[in-house]
C-alpha cells in the first residue's frame, strides 16, 4: 500500500508541498568564499532588517547553482529550486492545481518550490529569473519588501513568510538586468554577486578533487589543457566542464565492456585516450545544445 500524500493546511484548504532538492555530491566548492560571505550577509536579519535576496550573475557553468547548494549546506536548510521559463505563470510561481487521485477530492493544490519554501522555511533558488514573465515576477514584490507576505489568488489566502525563508536568484552574465527585470524588483534583488570564471589554480584544485593526479607526474593535467586549447581556443573551462569531463572519463575507465566483469578491465587507469573521448563527447553535447533553435 502506498504512503498517503503529505499535505499542509492553508486557511480552509489542504495543499501538497513539493520535495526539497536532492543534490548529488560534486566535491568541494572551491574558491568562492567572497561570494558566499556576500550572500550570507545579504540574508542576515540583524537589527530588524528584512533579509534581502541576492542575485548571482555569471556565465553558464561558472557555479551559480552550486553556490546556492553550498549555502544550503552551510546553513543546514532545505533547498527548493524553481527553474525560470516563459511558461511559468504568476499562479504557477506559488501554487498550481491538478486532478486529484484522492477519492474525496476533485483537485489537488500543489505548492511550487517557492511556495513550499515560503510556508515551511528553507532556501528557494530562482534559477534564470530573467526568463520569467513580468506578470510572474510581479508576485515577488510583496515577498521581498517589508510586508514579507504573499497573496495567493488560487487559495484566496495571504501566506505569512516563514522566518527561515531565504531567496536567491541567478541570471546569465550576458543578460541585462534593466531589460529583463522590472525596476522595482531589480532594486530588491541585492546584493548583485558577479561570479567571475575560476582561475587556473582553482581549476587545478577541482581536477585534483575529481581524481586527476596532481603530484610529480602531471602528464594528464598537461594533456587536458593541451586538448582543451585545441578544441576550445581562447576559452577557459568552467568548473562544471572539468567535473563533467573527468567524471565521464572515469566512468569510461570503470566500464567493463567489451570485456566480461572480473577480467581486470574495471581497474583500468585513466588514460589520455579516455580523457580525449570524454572531452570530445562533452563538448559535442554543449555544441549541439547551443545550436538548438529557440521554441516558437
Amino acid at each position: 500500500m502506498s504512503n498517503p500524500v503529505q499535505t499542509l493546511s492553508i486557511g480552509t484548504k489542504r495543499v501538497i508541498p513539493c520535495a526539497p532538492c536532492v543534490c548529488r555530491d560534486r566535491g568541494r566548492f572551491i574558491g568562492r568564499e567572497a561570494e558566499l560571505r556576500l550572500a550570507l550577509a545579504g540574508w542576515s536579519a540583524d537589527r530588524g532588517k528584512s533579509p534581502s535576496a541576492p542575485l548571482v550573475v555569471g556565465e553558464p557553468g561558472v557555479g551559480k547553482t552550486r553556490l546556492a547548494r553550498e549555502l544550503a549546506r552551510i546553513t543546514g536548510q532545505d533547498l527548493y529550486v524553481l527553474w525560470g521559463n516563459e511558461d511559468v505563470t504568476a499562479d504557477d510561481l506559488v501554487v498550481s492545481v491538478r486532478e486529484s487521485d484522492h477519492p474525496d477530492r476533485r483537485i489537488d493544490y500543489v505548492l511550487s518550490p517557492l511556495g513550499t519554501a515560503v510556508v515551511r522555511g528553507g532556501i528557494c533558488l530562482l534559477d534564470e529569473i530573467g526568463e520569467l514573465r513580468p506578470s510572474a515576477l510581479a508576485v515577488l514584490l510583496s515577498l521581498l519588501d517589508d510586508q514579507r507576505a504573499l497573496f495567493v489568488p488560487l487559495l484566496g489566502e495571504t501566506l505569512a513568510v516563514h522566518p527561515a525563508f531565504r531567496l536567491i536568484a541567478t541570471m546569465n552574465h550576458g543578460d541585462s538586468l534593466a531589460a529583463l527585470l522590472p525596476p522595482k524588483l531589480a532594486r530588491r534583488l541585492r546584493p548583485v554577486i558577479r561570479m567571475a570564471p575560476a582561475d587556473p589554480e582553482e581549476l587545478l584544485q577541482v581536477m585534483a578533487d575529481a581524481g586527476l593526479e596532481s603530484g610529480s607526474d602531471r602528464s594528464l593535467i598537461r594533456h587536458f589543457w593541451k586538448r582543451w586549447g585545441e578544441l576550445r581556443p581562447g576559452i577557459q573551462p568552467t568548473p562544471s566542464d572539468v567535473i563533467d569531463i573527468l567524471g565521464l572519463a572515469q566512468g569510461l575507465a570503470a566500464v567493463p565492456f567489451p570485456h566480461p566483469p572480473g577480467t581486470g578491465s574495471e581497474d583500468r587507469p585513466l588514460t589520455r585516450e579516455l580523457l580525449d573521448q570524454a572531452m570530445v563527447a562533452v563538448l559535442r553535447e554543449v555544441e549541439e545544445n547551443d545550436a538548438l533553435p529557440e521554441s516558437a
